[in-house]
């Protein structure tokens, strides 16, 4: 399938577009989503805090181990070069307990970062393989900021809303973005109204839920100039 420049163009536009609107959009989706589950499952608001100590307390322990087991290792390997000849005996014992002990620590799996568990709650709203990539300290990609509105909608997201009208024209807003993203991210050909009607529900997103962007630069490729403002205002010309 052939591809115009122009068309290409637009799709790495949109890809920023779409960066920016994880950027905006990510963070606080997050936190609302944290502060209404927990209130929900009753849970403290300051596990995420606790388990992230916990799990940094856990990897220290860790790395002391595997540094206590390399630094005996150089010790015994400077004794049977050096050390007296009756010791080297003992010492080559020593060693062979050691560099087996280092083998089993570096064998097992180190500590796996706790899942708080609102974020084991959100987990729900997604399917088994997008189950795992939903974590309190990675990144949020559209479709996961998407997923997690559109289930949370009439108990967190709608109260930003005027009123339930508002409300649907966010839940059709933020369904449009998905359907852009999947496509993209299936490598289905996009146009140039296809990413000029992606744009605008991103920003009418935003925009509803009033958050202020100071956006992309100017492009200037092939003719093609895309100028956004603060509130995203695209023009294609």
């Amino acid at each position: 399938m052939e591809l115009s420049l122009r068309n290409y163009l637009a799709g790495h536009i949109l890809r920023e577009g779409m960066l920016l609107f994880e950027d905006a959009m990510g963070p606080w989706v997050k936190e609302q989503a944290r502060l209404h589950l927990c209130n929900k499952l009753q849970l403290d608001l300051d596990e995420d805090d606790r388990l992230a100590a916990d799990y940094g307390a856990a990897v220290s322990l860790h790395e002391a181990e595997r540094d206590a087991l390399i630094a005996r290792r150089d010790e015994l390997d400077e004794l049977l070069k050096t050390g007296p000849k009756d010791g080297k005996k003992v010492a080559s014992h020593q060693k062979k307990q050691v560099l087996k002990g280092l083998h089993a620590h570096t064998s097992a799996a180190p500590p796996s970062p706790p899942t708080p568990r609102w974020v084991m709650a959100c987990r729900e709203f997604f399917g088994p393989l997008m189950k795992p990539h939903v974590n309190a300290t990675n990144r949020w990609d559209v479709h996961t900021i998407v997923v997690v509105m559109r289930a949370l909608l009439p108990d967190v997201f709608a109260r930003f809303m005027p009123d339930h009208f508002h409300a649907k024209e966010l839940l059709d807003g933020i369904q449009r973005v998905v359907e852009v993203r999947t496509g993209r991210a299936h490598r289905v050909a996009l146009t140039e109204s296809d990413v000029l009607e992606a744009l605008r529900q991103m920003a009418a997103v935003v925009r509803r839920c009033v958050i202020t962007i100071f956006a992309l630069p100017r492009y200037y490729n092939s003719g093609m100039h895309v100028y956004a403002s603060q509130w995203w205002c695209y023009e294609l010309c």
